[in-house]
């Protein structure tokens, strides 16, 4: 079998998945390049593509000479959990204005950008939001409209699917295929990233 799942299942599973530390690194890039001054990350606990993606954002940042403050959800189903909302908002209320914000992904971005608006910080003025996946549904309807680095999941499930019929074709069976890491696609930047509120634009 081929693990197709960002979380790491078993090392001696190949796995067909997301480069997680080319997503960190592209987010500190990009802004980087927006001349950002404060950054954050909020991700999730004990998940190993959140922590590979701070420690590459992070790691970016201090080469820049540039700190980064995190904030870790307890698990991706305690986003609704009242004292882990209550934690988050206290931290979004703490943080000096304006900071870029890394979330982990679109859902991510999403509670991050309705927490905002409900404590009265603005977004992006105060607070710029960068996720994960650009998940049309959620990064479109939101409001404001959520910047996010895309994701080659189709063709995540196409590589993989591949790489097992080859396997299971070759007479003697051979070990196990190595590991393939997919780069990232372009930023698309929407009004959560953007302060001068441009037409959305994506960002190789």
């Amino acid at each position: 079998r081929i693990q197709i799942s960002d979380s790491q299942i078993s090392n001696s599973i190949p796995k067909v998945g997301l480069d997680n530390e080319h997503i960190g690194l592209k987010a500190a890039d990009y802004f980087l390049e927006r001349r950002a001054v404060h950054f954050g990350f909020v991700g999730i606990k004990e998940v190993d593509f959140s922590k590979e993606r701070r420690v590459a954002f992070q790691e970016r940042l201090r080469k820049a000479n540039k700190e980064c403050i995190f904030f870790d959800l307890p698990s991706a189903e305690a986003r609704t959990d009242l004292t882990t909302e209550r934690r988050l908002r206290q931290w979004l209320a703490k943080l000096v204005k304006p900071t870029a914000v890394f979330a982990v992904n679109d859902e991510c971005s999403l509670l991050l950008s309705t927490f905002a608006r409900e404590e009265g910080i603005r977004v992006p003025e105060d607070l710029a939001i960068l996720g994960v996946d650009d998940d049309s549904l959620l990064c479109e309807l939101a409001s404001p409209k959520l910047s996010s680095i895309g994701v080659p999941a189709r063709r995540i499930g196409r590589v993989a699917a591949e790489k097992l019929d080859h396997w299971i074709k070759q007479s003697p069976i051979e070990d196990a295929p190595p590991s393939i890491l997919l780069a990232p696609l372009a930023v698309v930047t929407r009004q959560s990233t953007d302060i001068n509120q441009t037409a959305d634009e994506s960002i190789n």
